[in-house]
């Protein structure tokens, strides 16, 4: 989602690219919906060396720790 004052239409083409430390990753986008101040993308192309940075980026992103899920007792 890109929040901004930046007009696009559905339908619009553009090319993305995202910050991700020392790296950044390119990939192609439409736009799927447009709302006041928010624009949706879908990704429809990403080459295979930016899809792996995108991959590591995600699984390292996952790696933060959550809280402990409070644990369920059945009564009898």
């Amino acid at each position: 989602m890109l929040n901004g004052e930046i007009p696009l239409a559905v339908g619009t083409g553009a090319t993305r690219k995202i910050s991700a430390g020392f790296r950044s990753i390119s990939l192609r986008a439409v736009v799927r919906y447009v709302r006041a101040q928010q624009t949706g993308f879908e990704t429809v192309g990403m080459d295979l060396q930016d899809r792996a940075k995108l991959r590591r980026l995600l699984v390292s992103l996952g790696r933060t720790e959550a809280p402990a899920a409070p644990e369920l007792t059945q009564a009898l």
